[in-house]
């Protein structure tokens, strides 16, 4: 598809330890989620996506693989910050 059109889509895939049941706090975050593209960094993710994780499944730990940026409350690890995790 994306020959022929714009790659404007992001992927978040979530991932957990045991039943992702036992963490969910909220069934009423929408699975598609419309942002204003960000000129400033390329492939940013859009920041309501961190805030609709956080109303899904409330205060548990939480990273960013891949990130451009540390956030409060957020592990990150990508080569363009200082990395919570050492592998």
């Amino acid at each position: 598809m994306g020959q022929w059109t714009m790659k404007n889509c992001e992927l978040v895939i979530f991932g957990t330890k045991g039943k992702m049941t036992q963490y969910l706090k909220s069934r009423k975050v929408r699975q598609l989620q419309e942002a204003a593209r960000e000129r400033t960094i390329h492939s940013k993710k859009p920041d309501i996506i961190r805030y609709r994780i956080e109303e899904m499944f409330g205060d548990v730990p939480r990273i960013e693989l891949f990130a451009r940026q540390k956030v409060d409350g957020w592990d990150a690890w990508g080569n363009e910050v200082e990395c919570d995790i050492n592998l």
